[in-house]
């Protein structure tokens, strides 16, 4: 089944000794979320996708994720029971629209380490006045799009749209995997 706007690349970022700065983040996340997906990717067409790395909110070409191999890169969509693809869609031009080129949130990385620690996040939902819109992770930013349009969470057990992490995306019964290459499946 051919990719489509709104789809969410689930993407596993493995420890590379030869880039040790750039792994840093990657491996917070996965150990922070008990995870072995550590970032998050919308898809915006056939050639972009929208994503926030270290340094912002960005496009970047599709082609810099094996989107073939569900062992790196895990594709899921939103299921038609809880929104429409037309409104994906208008969710990933309301993200591209408002936090394209915003910063990145490096402190939203300990906030989740901590938290892990304390295994709180589900039971504790952050105030939604102290995270505003001035800079993101990579799951919030998709996350924020979904509820500021439609007041879509995530998953349900996860009581805001900041505590969403990259796993979510992956284990949310929300949405459905699906294999560019063969079809979907629940």
């Amino acid at each position: 089944m051919p990719l489509q706007k709104g789809d969410v690349l689930c993407i596993y970022s493995p420890w590379e000794w030869n880039d040790i700065a750039g792994s840093i983040i990657p491996w917070l996340i996965r150990v922070s979320t008990r995870s072995n997906r550590s970032h998050v990717a919308w898809v915006i067409d056939d050639h972009t996708v929208l994503e926030a790395l270290e340094h912002g909110i960005v496009v970047s070409p599709i082609s810099d994720y094996d989107i073939h191999d569900q062992n790196k890169v895990l594709i899921r969509r939103v299921k038609p029971e809880y929104l429409t693809s037309d409104q994906v869609s208008k969710a990933v031009d309301y993200a591209c629209l408002n936090y394209k080129g915003k910063p990145y949130d490096t402190l939203e990385i300990l906030r989740l380490l901590l938290v892990s620690i304390f295994r709180r996040r589900k039971t504790v939902p952050i105030d939604s006045a102290g995270k505003n819109d001035t800079a993101f992770i990579c799951s919030e930013e998709i996350a924020r799009a979904l509820h500021a349009l439609y007041g879509f969470l995530v998953r349900d057990d996860v009581p805001a749209w900041q505590n969403t992490e990259p796993k979510d995306f992956a284990v949310s019964d929300k949405f459905m995997t699906i294999d560019p290459s063969v079809g979907n499946r629940q």
